[in-house]
């Protein structure tokens, strides 16, 4: 449409100035009319040799990283046909979505390929923000000399940005230091110990029937599975919470909570110990226990696109963890901390479940005197309870436990 305008103004000057020179003739009327129609002509030329097609390669200096690190992008453009009319200049601008587009200095990038047949622009993504982002393509626009010309082509071009949570690293953390001494259960195990029943647990939904109990049903009134020894192991799962009533609209403390998970799944990869991730929200993740640069990748993947949308309630959503193996060390991540934790509290007990848990409060670490209650409960029941202002105060973990992070 705009290169379309442009040429009917210019005809339409071209007529003007034929006319004008009619009636008042010499020199300089038909100087500017002869130079306006070398224009036109110029311009009839340029429009048909901008009609090109274009190829683009998208490197990233790197497809995964932390948050608020930078990426450079190399755009490789390879023009199909240079022609006998050289490009005077092609504006790349790609694609990106809103959240990264802001961390970029320029919107587009000016190259110059005159008679080149593949040129290159590049720009640096700066501070990038946590998420998966997909890149569809960019946009090339070339033009005349004078820019009054221009011809804008889509080149769909995918690429996969994933932004993980900032992490820090731990310098030692007891509780999966357990897993190294002898106290661990071995996973060989012949068909015997496999099929020995050494107790039993509440049905949870899923259950095989053959895994169903039916004395323990019939004494009871109530379903109860079977327990198998090959199910009670030394087993370490992160609990993040990532429910909208416990965080709100308190980004901060979330990306704080993420950022902690992220930590303890960087250090277990490190160490060479399996662990599982739950995320309990919308939607329900969980990623079952394993060891291995899959298991750390498909972990940090979860963490990169979390939002606190859940509308469960977290201290509904923890009795998922019935299902957990007898001695499970379970992570938990959270910001609340309310009495209905204590109920739980004493079940996690009966199963045998060690709990670390980790408070995220970037704004004011200090506890309510009824959160200093709950907090002296759960210890009692074995619970281990950290409050944590900033990434910083991980690094204080291998000098002991304390209920905030102001007295450490």
């Amino acid at each position: 449409m705009r290169n379309a305008l442009v040429m009917f103004l210019l005809c339409l000057a071209l007529v003007g100035e034929y006319v004008l020179a009619r009636i008042y003739g010499g020199f300089g009327p038909w100087f500017l009319l002869g130079a306006s129609a070398a224009l036109v002509l110029y311009e009839v030329v340029a429009i048909l040799a901008l009609r090109r097609r274009y190829s683009v390669v998208r490197k990233l200096s790197a497809t995964r990283v932390p948050a608020g690190g930078e990426v450079d992008v190399a755009l490789e453009i390879r023009i199909a046909r240079v022609g006998w009319m050289p490009l005077h200049w092609l504006r790349v601008e790609d694609l990106l979505p809103p959240r990264l587009a802001v961390r970029r200095e320029s919107p587009w990038a000016l190259v110059h390929p005159w008679r080149e047949q593949t040129v290159t622009a590049t720009y640096s993504l700066k501070g990038v923000t946590r998420g998966a982002y997909h890149l569809t393509g960019l946009y090339v626009t070339s033009g005349d000399a004078f820019g009054l010309l221009t011809r804008r082509t889509f080149v769909p071009v995918e690429s996969h940005l994933h932004v993980y949570p900032e992490t820090r690293p731990i310098g030692r953390w007891s509780a999966a230091e357990r897993a190294r001494l002898g106290t661990r259960v071995s996973h060989s195990r012949t068909s015997d110990d496999a099929a020995r029943v050494i107790g039993v647990r509440e049905y949870v939904q899923g259950d095989r029937l053959s895994r169903i109990h039916w004395p323990a049903t019939a004494r009871t009134g109530a379903l109860r599975s079977k327990e198998f020894e090959h199910y009670v192991m030394n087993e370490v799962v992160l609990i993040l919470d990532s429910t909208r009533a416990a965080f709100g609209h308190d980004e901060v403390a979330f990306e704080l909570a993420l950022s902690i998970t992220g930590s303890f799944v960087e250090w277990m990869h490190r160490q060479d110990l399996a662990y599982g991730l739950q995320v309990l929200g919308r939607p329900y993740v969980a990623l079952p226990v394993g060891k291995g640069d899959l298991t750390l990748v498909r972990a940090m993947e979860y963490l990169a696109i979390a939002q606190p949308t859940g509308e469960e309630a977290f201290e509904d959503a923890l009795w998922r963890l019935s299902v957990l193996p007898i001695q499970t060390t379970a992570l938990v991540v959270t910001r609340s901390l309310g009495l209905e934790w204590l109920r739980f509290g004493v079940y996690a007990r009966e199963r045998q479940l060690r709990v670390e848990l980790f408070l995220s409060r970037p704004s004011d670490p200090r506890l309510s005197s009824q959160e200093e209650e709950i907090v002296g409960r759960l210890q009692a029941l074995g619970w281990r309870v950290r409050v944590l202002q900033d990434l910083e105060a991980l690094r204080q973990l291998e000098t002991g436990w304390v209920q905030s992070a102001s007295r450490a």
